[in-house]
């Protein structure tokens, strides 16, 4: 069966490139210029809470008011082996907020028990990195202060993994509005980093509250053979479906995720007949 609905106009470009060291180099860019405003961001996205995110005028926005709010890019891991990386993207300061906060990104993310992707979505941990509201940036354990005159309006994270002699370094650079580096700081994971990347609202810690700041994400860019491509982790634009068999009648439900209004609003089911798709009706 094939469900026709152009769920995905994101920019994404994918390249898959060879080093000189003959390790696959995966290289993903997104843009949300294309994508109509709507609560779904995305067969490469998965939110939560799913209400609290959306897209709007081109980035991504969070709305809600709670904590760790994640937004999990799906078909793009940290793989193990300690490879180097670099993530970066846009952000910026939507809402104060009641309580200070912070966000950014969350990486190498695993749940404890289970190394299915959607166990390390809604119960795993990693390394958070990006800023808080209260003037400073962080990555990991690593602290430093942003400039007393930081414009959270508009800045760019760019974060970058590498081995070196003593092992696994952490450098993150928060850049501003006009492309120059306001701080940079490095740390080094206390243990192996492998794992999803999430971006994150508010994260969960022993200072933050409910009510905090609420930022846009926007231009995000994934590259280095530290990352593993995995297609099959996309989900949408049906997320699921269920069906009864009775007296060789067949009824079919087919589950969406909340589209725009702008977005296409046909689906269509097909039946694979001597290996050829018949459309059946939508």
């Amino acid at each position: 069966m094939n469900f026709s609905i152009r769920c995905i106009s994101l920019y994404v470009l994918i390249l898959m490139l060879m080093n000189s060291c003959g390790q696959k180099r995966v290289s993903a860019r997104y843009d949300f210029n294309s994508v109509n405003d709507r609560v779904w961001i995305g067969e490469d996205f998965w939110a939560v809470p799913l209400e609290d995110w959306h897209v709007k005028q081109g980035r991504i926005e969070y709305n809600g008011t709670g904590q760790q709010a994640t937004c999990t890019v799906l078909p793009y891991i940290i793989g193990p082996g300690e490879k180097s990386f670099t993530i970066s993207l846009d952000m910026g300061l939507l809402e104060m907020g009641a309580n200070s906060g912070s966000a950014g990104i969350i990486i190498g993310s695993k749940a404890p028990e289970d190394d299915d992707i959607k166990a390390a979505i809604y119960f795993g941990s990693g390394i958070n990195v990006g800023v808080n509201t209260d003037g400073y940036a962080f990555a990991g354990q690593s602290t430093k202060n942003l400039p007393s005159d930081f414009d959270f309006s508009h800045f760019r994270l760019v974060l970058t993994g590498e081995k070196n002699k003593e092992g696994f370094l952490l450098h993150l650079q928060v850049l501003d509005d006009e492309g120059k580096t306001a701080v940079e700081l490095r740390t080094m994971p206390e243990a192996p980093l492998a794992g999803i990347i999430q971006l994150v609202n508010n994260p969960r810690s022993a200072r933050s509250q409910n009510s905090g700041p609420k930022f846009w994400f926007d231009n995000i860019s994934l590259e280095g053979p530290g990352l593993s491509y995995i297609p099959e982790n996309r989900f949408g634009p049906v997320l699921w479906s269920m069906h009864t068999l009775s007296n060789n009648i067949l009824k079919l439900t087919a589950q969406m995720p909340p589209i725009s209004e702008k977005d296409n609003q046909l689906v269509e089911i097909e039946f694979k007949t001597v290996n050829k798709w018949v459309s059946a009706g939508s």
